[in-house]
C-alpha cells in the first residue's frame, strides 16, 4: 500500500472518513492532514505505552 492509500485507510479506520474526503482535498490540506494524523498516531502510541506502566 502506498503512502497516500495508507493515510486514507487510517482516516477511514480512525475518523470514519470516506477515502474520497481525503483524495478530494487540495495538496496543502492533505499535507496538514498527514501531519495531524502522524501526531495523533504518536499520541495514541504514547498513551498506550503510559497505560502499560
Amino acid at each position: 500500500m502506498d503512502g497516500e492509500a495508507s493515510v486514507a485507510y487510517a482516516l477511514f479506520r480512525l475518523k470514519k472518513w470516506k477515502p474520497s474526503e481525503y483524495y478530494d482535498m487540495g495538496a496543502g490540506e492533505r499535507l496538514i492532514t498527514r501531519a495531524f494524523l502522524k501526531q495523533e498516531l504518536q499520541d495514541i502510541k504514547e498513551e498506550m505505552r503510559d497505560k502499560g506502566r
